[in-house]
């Protein structure tokens, strides 16, 4: 029994959910109204069986009335007879005209076979009964005849009665037996009728519990089930699917368990990925730290050595009697100094990517380091020939949150790259403008060649000078990549674009700020920049 009780369970569990609710919705209902549609028969067959209850009453009550009709008729010509007084008369016409109404509707109300062969005697009888009754009048009102033949009509009339009456006695006991069987059919019938309305309650009951117990165990205790799947897997648990079905619910819980392997596999391969990059990272911290030590250790080698060359160089200088040795001096001082610089570039670069760099952000005026900048930059420039402009065209006093020595050494990094790149007589302008309500934006410009859009690319990598290396302008190629980390680490950018009448421009983006605003003084606070 459990058996099979698990087969059907299963059974419908695998039943796709449309179905499931056709089922759990349709059958109790069909139920219903399968034990609506039975107690409606029933109720007719108890009608039914009142109705004919109610006929047989009728039916006696219809006899009795025969009976009384025949014994007012026989009563009104007897006494017709004794008195000669016709108004005697007046109850045998009523029960003549009334009898042929009652044995016509009997007539119509009568089903029973035998009973409806004895209405037939009974009417042939009534008819003689009143022939005779009619022979009596005609012999009272004539008076022709002796009192023997009187006494005969009398007692002819008393046995036609007698015969009348036996048959509707007859009648009488066949209607009370029918009664009698017609009364225990309507007893039966609503005792069936009762039974029928229990069975269909039991029934409607019974289908709605089975209709309920399918959709508990089918549906709603597996939803549940799959509730709790879905918790677990959000926290992270690894669940299993408990006993998948093939509907549709099946398919989620076998859809939740292959999610379920597949975060887990996932997770550890997060994992794994996460144990991979705190390696990578502690090994690029312990390179940027070996980095960082032997930058600052071979500065400080180099420097010593250079600084005394430089120093020789100089007093070298001020024996030098010939131009020949003054040129050669000059050579020297000229790739000291440029070798000074690229050891201060490299430093800079690494003290950004260790997160070392001091940094004092104030509140500085732009046109007057835009100045200072253009003053510093000009006797480099009038050795070419280029002429080197200041613009704020809004004539403001702007103001931007810098540290003065940084952004002084980015500007002039953009007017070396604009002078030492740009034709003879050429034109370099420095300009200056309010961005929006959060930034001002300072604009190299120069007439030179511009860069190819395919080589603009690397114009901030690191040791990158875009094929300049092969020309006679010196450089390192560590410039424009250190200005745009000195930008980006006092909050601003650096950007490039062409210039479409040629040269081009470089945007350095640098945070407003007022007179009077002053900001945190220190270092970067560890914040790495990385190169690019």
């Amino acid at each position: 029994m459990i058996r099979s009780h698990r087969s059907i369970l299963r059974r419908f569990e695998d039943l796709p959910l449309k179905i499931k609710g056709v089922i759990v919705v349709a059958g109790p209902l069909m139920l219903i109204m399968s034990a609506l549609a039975l107690v409606f028969l029933a109720d007719r067959q108890s009608t039914i069986a009142d109705n004919q209850v109610r006929l047989t009453l009728a039916i006696q009550s219809d006899i009795q009335e025969i009976h009384a009709h025949i014994a007012e008729a026989a009563t009104g010509v007897r006494g017709y007879l004794l008195t000669g007084n016709k108004t005697w008369l007046a109850p045998y016409e009523r029960a003549k005209a009334a009898l042929s109404t009652v044995i016509a509707r009997m007539g119509q109300q009568l089903a029973d076979p035998e009973q409806k062969q004895r209405l037939s005697k009974v009417r042939i009888m009534i008819d003689q009964k009143l022939a005779s009754l009619e022979r009596l009048r005609a012999v009272a009102s004539a008076d022709a005849l002796a009192r023997p033949e009187l006494t005969r009509l009398l007692t002819e009339s008393k046995k036609d009665l007698d015969v009348l009456r036996a048959e509707i006695d007859a009648m009488v006991r066949r209607e009370a037996e029918l009664l009698a069987l017609r009364t225990n059919d309507a007893d039966q019938v609503r005792t069936l009728s009762r039974g029928l309305l229990v069975a269909a309650a039991l029934l409607g009951l019974t289908g709605s519990l089975a209709a309920v117990a399918l959709f508990s165990k089918g549906i709603v205790r597996r939803v549940h089930a799959l509730e709790g799947m879905a918790h677990r897997l959000a926290h992270g648990e690894r669940v299993g699917a408990l006993d998948p079905a093939k509907d549709e619910i099946g398919h989620l819980e076998q859809a939740l368990q292959n999610a379920s392997t597949l975060l887990k596999k996932r997770e550890h391969e997060l994992r794994q990925s996460e144990r991979n990059l705190i390696a990578a990272r502690e090994a690029a911290l312990r390179a940027s730290q070996a980095k960082s030590e032997f930058l600052s250790r071979m500065s400080h080698e180099l420097r010593t050595p250079l600084n005394s060359i430089l120093g020789f160089a100089q007093l070298l200088e001020l024996d030098a009697k010939d131009d020949v040795a003054r040129d050669n001096i000059e050579q020297i001082l000229r790739a000291g100094r440029h070798l000074v610089t690229l050891i201060g570039d490299v430093l800079d670069l690494a003290r950004i990517e260790a997160g070392r760099m001091d940094l004092t952000i104030e509140p500085h005026s732009v046109p007057e380091i835009l100045t200072e900048a253009a003053t510093l930059a000009r006797p480099l420039a009038q050795a070419r020939q280029i002429r080197i402009d200041v613009s704020n065209p809004s004539g403001a006093d702007l103001v931007a949150l810098a540290d003065r020595r940084r952004l002084l050494q980015i500007l002039l990094n953009l007017l070396s790259n604009a002078v030492k790149y740009n034709h003879e007589s050429g034109h370099v302008v420095l300009a200056c403008r309010t961005l929006d309500e959060t930034r001002v934006r300072i604009t190299v410009l120069d007439s030179g060649p511009g860069i190819p859009a395919e080589r603009a690319l690397g114009l901030f990598l690191d040791f990158d000078r875009l094929g300049a290396e092969r020309s006679v302008v010196e450089g390192s190629g560590l410039g424009l990549a250190l200005s745009r980390q000195l930008a980006e680490a006092m909050g601003g950018s650096l950007a490039h674009e062409n210039r479409r009448e040629g040269g081009s421009a470089f945007h350095l983006d640098l945070p407003w700020g007022k007179r009077h605003q002053s900001k945190a003084v220190g270092r970067t606070e560890g914040k790495h920049v990385g190169l690019s």
